[in-house]
């Protein structure tokens, strides 16, 4: 009997690619017109869509956690000392100035939420930073559906998906048996074979580039082993329906 579900915080309670992608644009934007109004020689700015290029080939190799972004993309250009140190900011306030103002969760999530916590507690499991999870968390105005100890983050258990000991963790924490527990999530591999490993019933938010490449999954059965939605609120009456 399902008792709980848990629920990946990037891409699935939000458009995460979409919201990251705008608030790098603008981020470079701003650098750039920072350039011109320092007096950087032409040569040394870059083109606008070459460094939107560069900056999301930064972040894929280093990770969205790392802290030096701005720095690896303004290195490339030639950009050192306090000019580097100058941009950097600018690249990093206008981010998060853009971040905070269009954090928004998929717009049929908190309808979904309420009609779900009537019937099951409520849960997260997420990769990330402590603080960098809870801010979104909190940005989104989704505090109100998650208890503190039932938010498990990566930095803090010290595992990360798909290790199912992430998700082991989390039905402990809330006193269940794993297959008792349903876990929501975009990403195929992170996200639903490690769920599965977990014995947890994962379910597939099929929404954007994260959620297509299903070739881990094809040892295990749709509608079986795990289950696909396209839109939030299915969850509404597929969970009452597992058996």
């Amino acid at each position: 009997m399902i008792k709980a579900i848990f629920f990946d915080l990037d891409n699935t309670l939000y458009p995460t690619f979409h919201q990251a992608s705008v608030c790098r644009q603008n981020s470079i934007d701003e650098i750039i017109r920072t350039m011109y109004d320092m007096g950087i020689k032409q040569e040394k700015i870059p083109i606008r869509e070459d460094a939107i290029s560069d900056l999301k080939e930064i972040v894929e190799q280093t990770g969205s956690n790392a802290k030096n972004h701005f720095d690896l993309l303004l290195r490339r250009y030639g950009i050192n000392g306090n000019k580097l140190i100058l941009l950097r900011e600018v690249g990093k306030n206008e981010y998060y100035k853009n971040k905070f103002n269009k954090v928004k969760p998929w717009p049929d999530v908190e309808t979904t939420l309420r009609n779900l916590e009537k019937s099951y507690l409520l849960g997260i499991i997420t990769n990330g930073l402590t603080d960098k999870q809870l801010s979104k968390i909190h940005l989104l105005h989704l505090v109100k559906y998650f208890k503190l100890d039932q938010i498990i983050i990566e930095e803090d258990v010290g595992y990360s998906k798909p290790n199912k000991k992430i998700f082991e963790h989390a039905a402990s924490k809330v006193g269940l048996d794993s297959k008792d527990c349903v876990y929501v999530g975009d990403k195929p591999r992170e996200d639903i074979f490690g769920a599965f490993n977990a014995g947890f019933i994962p379910i597939l938010f099929k929404n954007g580039p994260y959620s297509d490449d299903t070739s881990c999954l094809r040892e295990m059965k749709e509608n079986e082993d795990y289950y696909v939605i396209k839109h939030f609120s299915e969850l509404i009456d597929l969970i009452p329906n597992i058996k």
